[in-house]
């Protein structure tokens, strides 16, 4: 049975390029996950104003950026982002 795993090449711009995007996309995805597991911490039990002040916005806003850094969390973990990254990564 063949691997699912897909090798890219460096030995054109453009795949230099595409194995480039999918190294940042997994770096991106990595930090996003970092910095939501630290703003769970930071928010634990609804404290915004203890996000806010790590963040160095005020308590509403903290809670907009941690309901949106969770949303786009999710997102980074979906289904073809996860397959592109388990297969090309």
């Amino acid at each position: 049975m063949a691997s699912a795993y897909i090798d890219i090449g460096t030995s054109t711009r453009q795949a230099s390029a595409t194995r480039s995007a999918v190294d940042q996309l997994q770096r991106t995805v990595d930090t996003f996950d970092q910095l939501k597991a630290l703003f769970d911490q930071a928010a634990l039990g609804g404290d915004w104003v203890s996000l806010g002040a790590l963040l160095g916005t005020t308590a509403a806003n903290a809670e907009t950026i941690y309901n949106l850094w969770g949303s786009a969390t999710t997102e980074l973990h979906a289904t073809f982002i996860s397959q592109l990254l388990g297969r090309c990564g």
